[in-house]
C-alpha cells in the first residue's frame, strides 16, 4: 500500500468517524429538545385545574377506602 493510499484510507476513516459523531450529536440535541418539551407538557398538566380536582378526588377516595378497610377489620 502506497503512502498516498494510506493517507486516503486514514482520511476516509476520519471522515466516517466525524460523520458518526455528528449524527450522534444531532440525535442528542433532538433528545434534549424532546425532553424539555415533555417537561413543559407535564408541568402544564400538573398545573391544570382538572389535574388538581382529579388529584383531590383520588386522595379522598383513597382515604375513604383506607378508613373503611380499617373499620371492617375491627
Amino acid at each position: 500500500m502506497s503512502n498516498e493510499q494510506t493517507t486516503d484510507a486514514a482520511l476516509e476513516e476520519a471522515l466516517a468517524e466525524r460523520n458518526r459523531l455528528w449524527a450522534e450529536l444531532n440525535q442528542e440535541r433532538a433528545d434534549q429538545r424532546e425532553l424539555e418539551y415533555l417537561r413543559r407538557e407535564l408541568k402544564a398538566i400538573h398545573g391544570s385545574t382538572f389535574w388538581k380536582v382529579v388529584g383531590r378526588y383520588k386522595r379522598l377516595k383513597s382515604l375513604i377506602r383506607t378508613g373503611l378497610g380499617r373499620l371492617r377489620q375491627r
